[in-house]
């Protein structure tokens, strides 16, 4: 299956909260399992925070 077939798909089932906080990097699938690489958005109150890394 075509990689921006499989982020249309995984857009489609993850909720809009999940997809606001983090971006699909990869999607990746075999005949059994579909894989969803993500990374998280950090937050404007955290970016500049010297506690958080």
């Amino acid at each position: 299956m075509e990689n921006s077939m499989l982020e249309s798909l995984v857009s489609f089932m993850l909720p809009s909260n999940i997809l606001s906080r983090f971006t699909v990097v990869k999607v990746e699938s075999n005949a059994e399992t579909l894989f969803i690489h993500s990374d998280e958005i950090a937050s404007a109150e955290y970016v500049n925070d010297p506690n958080i890394t």
